[in-house]
C-alpha cells in the first residue's frame, strides 16, 4: 500500500492525498465504523477518517474548488432534529469546539 499523505487544511477538515492524483477532503470520524452515505473511511496512524463526497457535500465541493476563507464558525451547542441528524455527523467535527452533541428524536402521533 502506498504511503497516504493527509494535512490539514482548515481546523478539524484535512486534504487527504492517496497518491493517485484526486484530491479529497476528509474530517475525522467521531463514531469509528460507522458510515452515513457510504463514504469511504480511511485509517492513519490510528485514526479513523471519512472522506466527504463533493458531489453530496457543498462544503467538500466548494473546497476542492479553491475555498479560502471557511464560512463556518465553531459554537459550542449545537442541536439535531428530525431525519437530518446522520448528515450532519458530518459536519459536528467541524462546528463544535467539543464535538459532543445532543440528538433529540421527536415522533408525531397521526
Amino acid at each position: 500500500m502506498e504511503d497516504i499523505k493527509i494535512k490539514e487544511i482548515f481546523e478539524n477538515i484535512y486534504e487527504v492525498d492517496l497518491g493517485d492524483g484526486v484530491r479529497r477532503i476528509a474530517t475525522k470520524s467521531l463514531v469509528e465504523g460507522k458510515r452515513i452515505y457510504g463514504e469511504k473511511i480511511i485509517k492513519i496512524d490510528g485514526v479513523e477518517y471519512r472522506i466527504w463526497n463533493p458531489n453530496k457535500s457543498k462544503l467538500a465541493a466548494a473546497i476542492i474548488n479553491g475555498l479560502k476563507i471557511m464560512p463556518i464558525k465553531k459554537v459550542r451547542r449545537f442541536f439535531i432534529w428530525g431525519h437530518q441528524q446522520e448528515q450532519l455527523r458530518l459536519m459536528l467535527p467541524i462546528l463544535l469546539k467539543n464535538p459532543q452533541f445532543i440528538q433529540l428524536n421527536i415522533l408525531q402521533e397521526l
